[in-house]
């Protein structure tokens, strides 16, 4: 995170990130960016910065690889890509109800004003 003091004693945290989905087993797709944001994390949780509550905290992620490698039905498209209240980043693909899912990444933008 990048801490941007306010005037009125506050302070505006900037992260971004790319977090993959802990449903992967660790494992990064071939397409998972390493270099275009701050932090990589395989990890699956969004961190909060040292003492800082979280209770302003506003995510917008967006899902950035996966490997649809196995099986060999093509995605269909996203099936979910979130940040529950626990702070896990979950991101997966499906086939369009034929069971198939495939789990990948996000690049998650966090803003925290406290």
């Amino acid at each position: 995170y990048t801490k941007f003091p306010q005037p009125n004693g506050k302070a505006l945290y900037v992260g971004g990130f790319s977090i993959l989905d802990t449903r992967r087993g660790g494992v990064a797709p071939a397409n998972f960016p390493t270099d275009s944001l701050t932090h990589v994390l395989t990890g699956g949780k969004l961190p909060l910065p040292s003492g800082v509550a979280g209770t302003s905290l506003q995510v917008m992620p967006g899902p950035n690889s996966f490997d649809a490698t196995t099986p060999s039905n093509p995605s269909h498209g996203v099936f979910e890509c979130l940040v529950d209240s626990a702070l896990n980043v979950k991101t997966s693909f499906d086939d369009g109800g034929a069971a198939h899912v495939w789990y990948g990444s996000s690049a998650v933008l966090a803003l925290l004003y406290e």
